[in-house]
C-alpha cells in the first residue's frame, strides 16, 4: 500500500484525533519526516500499518502522545517520559529562558519539583552548573537521573518534599510547582498525570507559599527565585515574595500577555 493512500485511509478512520496529533503519530511510527506522509508514493508494510493503528487507538482513548511514545521534546532536547509523570509544556520554556538571563557558570542551582528533570538538565546543558533536583515522587527522581545520564550532564537528584533533602546555599532556585486550584476542571488527558504535580489547594497556591517562605533558608543573599505560575496568580505571588524579603520582584508574560513566571532576588 502506498504511504499517502494509507495516510488518507487512516485519517478517515480516526476523525476524532486532531490533525497535528494524527500526523505526528503516523510520521513518527512510520519513520518519516513530519509533513510528508500525505504526498509520499513510497510503500508501507502491513505490520507498520498495524503499529500505527495501535498507537492511534491509544490516542483515541485520550492517552497523551508523550505517554504513547514515552518521549517528550523540550527546548530542542528529547526526554524520556513515563505515564503519570508531569509532561513538560512549552510555557516552561519561558521559565528556563528567564533563568538563563541570570545564571552564570559555577552557580549552584536547585530545581525543586523536578518531574522528568527538564529544567535542571537543559540549564546544565547550557551552562557549567552544579545542579540539584528534588521531587516527592521517586519515579520522577529516577527518571531525572536517567535523562541526565542520557543527555550527558551531572544532576544530583534526590527524593524529598521540596527542600527537605537539600543543604547549603544556592545562587538560584527554580520551580514549576503544582498551581492548579482544587476543583478546577481539567481535560481528561491532563488528569492522567500525577495529581500532586497539578493541584495545590483551593487557590492553587499552597505549594508556592511553602516554596517562597522556605527558600530564603537555602538562597545566598542576592540569589534568585524563579517560579512558574498559573493564570490570575501573579499579584498574589509577587506580594508573597515581597513579604518574604525578596526585592526586584516582577512577572514575565507570555506572547498572549499572560504572566507565566515570577522572579525575585533574595535580600536577606
Amino acid at each position: 500500500m502506498r504511504i499517502k493512500d494509507c495516510f488518507r485511509s487512516l485519517r478517515g478512520e480516526f476523525p476524532e484525533i486532531c490533525g497535528e496529533d494524527f500526523e505526528y503519530i503516523f510520521a513518527k511510527t512510520a519513520g518519516l519526516d513530519y509533513g510528508v506522509a500525505f504526498v509520499s508514493d513510497g510503500d508501507i508494510s502491513s505490520e507498520k500499518i498495524s503499529e500505527i493503528k495501535e498507537k492511534l487507538e491509544e490516542r483515541k482513548t485520550g492517552k497523551p502522545v508523550e505517554y504513547i511514545f514515552k518521549s517528550a521534546r523540550f527546548m530542542g532536547f528529547d526526554f524520556e517520559i513515563s505515564e503519570g509523570i508531569f509532561i513538560p509544556r512549552n510555557a516552561t520554556e519561558i521559565l528556563v529562558g528567564e533563568v538563563l538571563k541570570e545564571v552564570e557558570d559555577a552557580f549552584r542551582l536547585a530545581d525543586v519539583g523536578c518531574g522528568s528533570g527538564v529544567i535542571g538538565i537543559v540549564l546544565a546543558k547550557m551552562k557549567k552548573l552544579e545542579v540539584f533536583a528534588t521531587d516527592i515522587d521517586e519515579r520522577a527522581v529516577e527518571l531525572t537521573k536517567k535523562n541526565a545520564d542520557r543527555l550527558g550532564v551531572l544532576v544530583e537528584a534526590v527524593r524529598g518534599d521540596l527542600f527537605e533533602k537539600l543543604s547549603g546555599k544556592f545562587d538560584i532556585i527554580v520551580s514549576n510547582p503544582p498551581y492548579v486550584s482544587e476543583g478546577d476542571v481539567l481535560p481528561e488527558e491532563v488528569l492522567r498525570e500525577n495529581e500532586i504535580s497539578l493541584f495545590s489547594g483551593g487557590e492553587g497556591l499552597d505549594c508556592i507559599r511553602r516554596i517562597v517562605a522556605e527558600s530564603g533558608e537555602y538562597l545566598k543573599s542576592g540569589g534568585f527565585l524563579f517560579l512558574e505560575i498559573g493564570f490570575g496568580q501573579s499579584d498574589k505571588v509577587k506580594d508573597l515574595m515581597k513579604e518574604n524579603d525578596f526585592c526586584e520582584v516582577r512577572d514575565i508574560r507570555d506572547l498572549s500577555g499572560i504572566p507565566r513566571v515570577i522572579r525575585g532576588r533574595f535580600a536577606g
